[in-house]
């Protein structure tokens, strides 16, 4: 019951699923996360990017800001996670003295 997914011994193909379930997950929750971060203004940008209708201007936010910098910060994260867990996950498993049965 204390074991882990990788201590179960899933093969190849059921970790290819959970390794897909496990970035399909991550996926939701960062576009969750990157939504809410762009709602709320995280970093002082007021949303008026780039708005210049009648003008030959191009307006931009101070370098360092804005929603796109939190959408790229949750996305990063993300990746990492999904990175770090699919690499715990297919790493090749070393069979120890103590799992090993005996020979009678």
């Amino acid at each position: 019951m204390g074991q882990s997914l990788r201590n179960k011994g899933l093969n190849r193909a059921q970790q290819v699923v959970v390794s897909i379930g496990w970035g399909v997950l991550l996926y939701v929750v960062a576009s969750y996360l990157a939504i809410r971060l762009a709602m709320t203004n995280v970093f002082g940008a007021d949303g008026w990017f780039n708005y210049a209708p009648n003008g030959a201007t191009l307006i931009s936010p101070e370098i360092g800001g804005g929603p796109q910098t939190a959408e790229d910060i949750v996305d990063v994260v993300a990746v990492g996670l999904w990175v770090f867990g699919s690499t715990w996950l297919f790493r090749t498993r070393t069979i120890t003295a103590d799992l090993v049965e005996p020979l009678d």
